[in-house]
């Protein structure tokens, strides 16, 4: 339906640009949050998203990818935020809810969602220390979900660049942790 709707618009008057907003704001965040980890940026990630996907939209080829190329530009534009302002491993502590914290009865709670954000920041901690064409390809593919060949279509390259440059980032993001779990083991 929502491809439908947008296939045929060739310029987003105010009505579907709220329409777009309202559609995808849950996902852009998401996507923004994840690669930021901060709430106030992935916000200023989503602004400057929808600002570039309405000045833009009717350079938009096939209008059915809507999806894709919003993701896209998300990735690309939190990025970029991210290079601007030099954040890294950076925790918002305006993001922990502390009701849940209190609310926790058992220690092994605790230490298991401690466990899952310290894995989740050390994967993101890894994947920050790749290449940007690799970083790209492993978010798009593996927290999007998005196919080899739509990937080939956002970036602009063939099918089997994606597949080489997903190949090679599997590989340099093996071996980064492996030396961070070898730099941990001679820390403790």
């Amino acid at each position: 339906m929502i491809k439908k709707l947008f296939s045929k618009v060739k310029k987003l008057d105010h009505n579907k640009q709220e329409l777009l907003y309202d559609i995808y704001y849950n996902k852009v965040y998401k996507t923004a949050y994840f690669i930021t980890q901060d709430s106030y940026l992935a916000q200023d990630v989503l602004q400057e998203t929808f600002i570039k996907v309405f000045q833009k939209y009717d350079t938009l080829k096939d209008k059915e990818k809507v999806n894709s190329w919003l993701i896209s530009i998300t990735t690309r534009t939190a990025i970029d935020m991210l290079r601007k302002e030099k954040i890294r491993n950076h925790v918002n502590l305006d993001d922990v809810n502390s009701k849940s914290l209190e609310n926790m009865t058992c220690i092994n709670n605790v230490e298991s969602e401690v466990d899952k954000i310290y894995e989740r920041e050390s994967v993101r901690a890894c994947l920050e220390k790749l290449p940007y064409d690799f970083q790209t390809v492993l978010v798009l593919k593996y927290i999007h979900g998005i196919s080899d060949k739509e990937i080939a279509n956002i970036l602009s390259v063939q099918v089997g660049t994606v597949k080489s440059r997903l190949h090679r980032a599997k590989t340099k993001m093996k071996q980064v942790i492996e030396e961070s779990e070898l730099v941990e083991e001679e820390i403790i």
